[in-house]
């Protein structure tokens, strides 16, 4: 029977250079051992120069603006929690949300409602938690019915909790009767595209140039990250 001879790489030595040994896998059956024997270990080489000793490191701090940030973080939960119409709460009924299209049952407009995190109403393993059109189209919308008029001042929006997919920017209607809306328009009386969400789960609020007395809110769909898709809730203050 033929020798066997595997070659195997080592653990490394303390220059860096691998031992090569030669062990021997199958004895021939005459009981004789044929082997080869490794070389020796070379000397270990001297160790490298040490390196220049780089800058030190500096800290920018801008005060001023970590404050304002902060500020207007705190700001923006406070009128979440404090001035919201009732879409995050449930105050507003599933059956008062409804938009253009809807992709599936999982994706109804109730669904809408800023952080929602829970499976949908089966159940099952869905786990969109938002509201997602059917098709991609500019102009596609989701309404609230508020029942009785308020004064509406912004919007918070959000993208697809479970998906890189976000509503972009968007326009918005009002007003009174479901069929007598009124886009938002600035001062030059031309429509505001607002800016939406640049990823699932930030904040982004627009605030509306003056509050609106409206008991129909809707949102319109200009651009999209991938589907369109959002959660929301509107603000009294």
């Amino acid at each position: 029977m033929l020798i066997y001879i595997i070659i195997c790489t080592a653990v490394f030595g303390v220059s860096g250079q691998p031992e090569i040994c030669f062990p021997v896998r199958n004895l021939p059956e005459d009981g004789t051992l044929t082997r080869a024997i490794p070389g020796k270990r070379g000397p270990i080489g001297p160790p490298g120069a040490k390196g220049d000793i780089g800058p030190p490191g500096k800290c920018i701090c801008n005060v001023d603006q970590s404050f304002a940030e902060m500020k207007q973080m705190v700001d923006l939960v406070y009128k979440v929690n404090l001035c919201a119409v009732g879409i995050k709460s449930g105050l507003v009924k599933d059956n008062k949300m409804s938009a253009s299209s809807t992709w599936n049952l999982h994706t109804r407009p109730y669904n809408a409602r800023l952080n929602n995190r829970k499976l949908n109403d089966d159940r099952t393993h869905h786990h969109h938690g938002a509201w997602l059109a059917s098709q991609n189209v500019a102009g596609e919308w989701i309404q609230v019915d508020l029942e009785y008029e308020l004064q509406v001042t912004g919007v918070v929006t959000q993208g697809r909790p479970a998906a890189d997919q976000w509503v972009t920017s968007f326009k918005v209607s009002f007003g009174t009767a479901e069929d007598q809306l009124q886009m938002l328009q600035d001062a030059d009386g031309q429509d505001i595209i607002f800016e939406g969400n640049i990823n699932r789960n930030d904040y982004v609020l627009n605030t509306f140039p003056t509050p609106v007395r409206a008991r129909f809110v809707r949102l319109i769909v200009m651009s999209w990250y991938r589907h369109i898709s959002m959660r929301l809730e509107y603000l009294t203050c």
